[in-house]
C-alpha cells in the first residue's frame, strides 16, 4: 500500500510508528514533536495538494471525530472545537474528490459513539470508509466498519512509542499500589457521560489501610520511575477509554489494576480477573488476595506481558490493519456469458460453438463454483445475453450475486447490444459485453475495489494463487504464445484501472479496424500500455486459468 496519514491536528504518532513507510501529514500542529521526529526519522508535511489517488492508494486519517460535530442528537456540542472541524473538512475534500482503494479514518476521541454519524453530518459520499475507533465499546451495536483501535488517543506521550520503548523493569519491586494520574469530575450532559476520578480516588482512600496505596503528584519522569518501582499501578476511568495512563503502566512492568469499563481491545484474550475491580470494596480484596498470594500475583503479571508483547507491537497492529483492509475490500467477478449460442458465423470460422447448449450451461456453472472455491469473499456478477429457459435462470440466480440477462432488458439500445454481441467481430461481442458490465456497476453504484473477469465455461485452476489476488493490483497474464497481447479470459483490474478500461473500449468501439481487425487480446495489451508508472501492473506467466475454446474444442490454459 502507499499511504498518506493525515493526522489533522498532530495528536499522535502512533500509526506512522506502525507505518513508517507512509508520508506523513499534518494541519494543525497541537504539539512539539521534534523528539519523535528526530527519533524516528521523518518530518511531517502540511502540503496536503500532494494527496491524491494518483500518489497514493490509502488514505489514513487521524481525527477526534465528536470534536468536529456541531450538534449531537438535535443539541449544541459543547465539545465543538471550529478548528478541528476546518481541518476535518480538508480532508472531506480530499476523500470526496478522490479514489483511494482504502479509507481509514482513526477516531481518537473520548467518546463510545458510531463514528458513521459523520457520513452524515459532513456530506461524506465514499461508501468505503473504515473506521478504527478509541473507545469501541463492548455494547453498542456498530456497523460493521467499525473496528477496535484503543492504541491512538492524544497529548504529547506516544502509546506506541511506550510500547515500542518500554522501560527497563526493576529487578525489586515494592508492595504498593501506585496512583499518579490527574484527578477530575467530567461531566458532559449533550452526551450523557460522567467520570468523577475525584470521587472514586476519596473513596478508595477511605478503606484502604496506611501503606499500601501512594497517590502522588509527581513530575513525568520521576512518576514513572516510581510507577515501575510498584507490584501495582491504579488506572482509574478517565474520560474516555483507555487513557494513556493504561500504556504507561504497560511500559513500566507494574501489574495494571484496573477499574472496569466496557472497552473491547482489539483481541480476544483478556488480562486476568483478579486485575479489575468495579468499586473500592473489590479493589481492597484483590490487591490483599494478590499481595499475600505471590502467585497469583506472577500468573497475573505474566499474562498481562503475554497479552502486550503479542498484541501491542508495530508489526502485529500493521498486520490487523492491512488485513480488515483486504478483506473490507470487495471484489466483483464478472462471468460473460453465452450459453444459447448464435448460429451467425464469426469473421474467421463458420463454427461459433463446438458445444452444446446443455454443455454450455454445465460449464458456466463450474464456471461459478470455481470461483466459489478460490474467490469465496467475492459476488459474482452473471451477465447472460441469450434467451434462458425459467429453469435455468432459477439454477443460475442461487449461485450468484448478481445476474442480467441483456436479452431480457427493455431498453432501447437492447437490440444493438445484441447485434455486436451475435456479430461476426468477437472483438465488438467482447467490447460490448464488457463495457456494458462496468457502466451497469456506475450506473447502479455498485461498489468494488477489485474487478476479476473470467470468461464464462472457463474454470480457475489449481495454478491460481489467491495471494497475489487478495489484493488491489492489477494483474495480467500475456495471451499463450503471442507476443503484444495478453490474456481477456481472466484478469484483475483495480476500480480506477477498470473504469478506465470501460473508457478506452468505448473510444475504441468507434474505430473500425480495432472491432475487426485487432482483436480484443491486442486491445487489452494496448491498453494497458497506456498505463502511468503510478498504477502497477503486476504481469504473470500464469494466472490460474483453464478452457476449452469454444470454436474447435482443444482445451487451453494460462
Amino acid at each position: 500500500m502507499r499511504i498518506a496519514i493525515i493526522d489533522t491536528a498532530n495528536q499522535d504518532l502512533g500509526l506512522k510508528i506502525i507505518f513508517p513507510e507512509a508520508d506523513y501529514y499534518s494541519i494543525i500542529n497541537q504539539f512539539d514533536r521534534s523528539f519523535y521526529y528526530q527519533r524516528y526519522h521523518f518530518e511531517t508535511s502540511g502540503d496536503l495538494n500532494k494527496i491524491n489517488d494518483k500518489t497514493y492508494d490509502t488514505l489514513f486519517v487521524i481525527s477526534p471525530l465528536y470534536n468536529t460535530l456541531k450538534t449531537y442528537k438535535g443539541k449544541n456540542n459543547t465539545s465543538y472545537n471550529a478548528d478541528f472541524d476546518n481541518a476535518f473538512q480538508q480532508v472531506i475534500e480530499i476523500i470526496n474528490n478522490s479514489n483511494f482503494s482504502n479509507i481509514c479514518i482513526f477516531d481518537n476521541y473520548d467518546y463510545d459513539y458510531d463514528p458513521n454519524i459523520i457520513c452524515d453530518e459532513h456530506n461524506i459520499f465514499r461508501q468505503n470508509i473504515l473506521f478504527f475507533k478509541r473507545n469501541y465499546s463492548k455494547i453498542v451495536d456498530y456497523k460493521p466498519n467499525v473496528f477496535p483501535f484503543p492504541y491512538i488517543i492524544f497529548g504529547y506521550r506516544c502509546n506506541m512509542d511506550m510500547l515500542e520503548y518500554p522501560r527497563e523493569p526493576e529487578n525489586v519491586k515494592l508492595d504498593r499500589l501506585f496512583f499518579a494520574g490527574s484527578l477530575f469530575t467530567h461531566v458532559d450532559e449533550i452526551y450523557g457521560v460522567k467520570r468523577d476520578r475525584n470521587d472514586m480516588i476519596q473513596k478508595i482512600q477511605s478503606v484502604f489501610p496506611p501503606g499500601i496505596l501512594l497517590v502522588a503528584n509527581y513530575e513525568y519522569e520521576l512518576y514513572m520511575e516510581e510507577m515501575g518501582k510498584s507490584k501495582f499501578a491504579l488506572d482509574l476511568l478517565g474520560c474516555g477509554d483507555p487513557n494513556i495512563r493504561s500504556f504507561e503502566i504497560f511500559s513500566t512492568g507494574a501489574l495494571r489494576i484496573s477499574q472496569r469499563s466496557n472497552l473491547k481491545w482489539n483481541f480476544d484474550e483478556d488480562f486476568a480477573g483478579e486485575t479489575y475491580f468495579d468499586n473500592e470494596i473489590d479493589l481492597l480484596s484483590k490487591i490483599q488476595r494478590l499481595m499475600q498470594n505471590p502467585t497469583l500475583y506472577n500468573n497475573c503479571l505474566r499474562q498481562q506481558q503475554y497479552i502486550v508483547k503479542k498484541y501491542m507491537n508495530a508489526n502485529y497492529l500493521k498486520k490487523y490493519v492491512e488485513d480488515i483492509c483486504i478483506k473490507q475490500c470487495q471484489t466483483i467477478v464478472l462471468v460473460t456469458s453465452v450459453i444459447n449460442i448464435s448460429s451467425n458465423p464469426l469473421s474467421y470460422t463458420n463454427t461459433r460453438s463446438v458445444f452444446s447448449r446443455k454443455e454450455r450451461f454445465d460449464q458456466t456453472r463450474n464456471t461459478i463454483i470455481s470461483i466459489r472455491k478460490n474467490l469465496p469473499e467475492a459476488k459474482i456478477f452473471l451477465l447472460e445475453c441469450t434467451e434462458l429457459d425459467n429453469i435455468e435462470k432459477y439454477e443460475l440466480k442461487l449461485m450468484i450475486d448478481m445476474f442480467v440477462n441483456i436479452s431480457d432488458q427493455n431498453t432501447e439500445n437492447r437490440d444493438q447490444l445484441l447485434s455486436n454481441i451475435h456479430s461476426t467481430s468477437k472483438t465488438l461481442g467482447e467490447s460490448t459485453l464488457t463495457t456494458f458490465a462496468l457502466q451497469y456497476l456506475e450506473e447502479n453504484k455498485i461498489h468494488y475495489d477489485r474487478f476479476v473477469k473470467l470468461s464464462g465455461r472457463y474454470w480457475i485452476n489449481h495454478h491460481f494463487n489467491s495471494v497475489i489476488f487478495n489484493n488491489n493490483q492489477n494483474i495480467v497474464a500475456p495471451a499463450v504464445g503471442e507476443n503484444g497481447k495478453l490474456c481477456c479470459s481472466f484478469y484483475q483490474l483495480n476500480t480506477k484501472t477498470a473504469k478506465r478500461w470501460c473508457e478506452f473500449i468505448k473510444s475504441a468501439m468507434n474505430n473500425w479496424h480495432c472491432m475487426h481487425q485487432d482483436g480484443f487480446e491486442t486491445l487489452f495489451w494496448d491498453y494497458i500500455q497506456t498505463m502511468e508508472p503510478y498504477q502497477p501492473i503486476l504481469s504473470v506467466e500464469t494466472i490460474g486459468v483453464s478452457g476449452f475454446i469454444a470454436v474447435d474444442g482443444s482445451y487451453n490454459e494460462w
